[in-house]
């Protein structure tokens, strides 16, 4: 699931102006030049996949394949702000 929290300081005069943009940039398709695959990104449900690919990257991280890197995930600090340009 997602979720979308914006804040803005724009003044309610300016408040139509400012969720039309946001409209634009929300129906823009500008991000599939950037991205062609994204939509081909799905989650996977089926359980005998599932299991599949548990058993492989489970594999994978018993035998120190290269192709595994476990890091600590970056903390996301959701207060600040991301400014739509």
């Amino acid at each position: 699931s997602s979720s979308l929290r914006v804040s803005s300081d724009v003044v309610s005069e300016e408040i139509l102006e400012f969720c039309e943009h946001v409209l634009t940039i929300y129906e823009s398709e500008d991000y599939k030049e950037h991205f062609p695959d994204i939509r081909k990104i799905a989650p996977v449900r089926d359980p005998a996949v599932l299991s599949q690919l548990d058993n492989l990257l489970l594999n994978a991280v018993r035998a120190l394949s290269p192709a595994v890197t476990l890091i600590i995930p970056d903390i996301i600090d959701y207060r600040d702000a991301v400014l739509i340009g």
